[in-house]
């Protein structure tokens, strides 16, 4: 992450991989789907439903990514009928 920052100018004091992982977590939270924002991450989420769950649908995970998408670009505008 730091040879990526460093080759794009974008390194300083505080900025890094962890950085990016807190930014993400706090902002794909406000989608509403912990479990999928966990997944994502990477994190089990304690209890019996991590037991059973066999998959997340894409359509959730796709959620959770077009939410941290429309915060970081803004919202996609949808192409007009023809």
């Amino acid at each position: 992450m730091r040879k990526l920052l460093d080759d794009l100018g974008l390194h300083r004091q505080g900025l890094g991989f962890y950085t990016l992982r807190h930014v993400f977590l706090t902002t794909a939270e406000e989608s509403r789907d912990r479990i999928a924002v966990a997944h994502v991450m990477g994190h089990v989420v304690p209890g019996m439903g991590t037991a059973y769950r066999e998959k997340l649908s894409d359509e959730r995970l796709r959620a959770v990514r077009e939410h941290v998408r429309g915060w970081l670009f803004g919202k996609a505008k949808k192409p007009k009928p023809r």
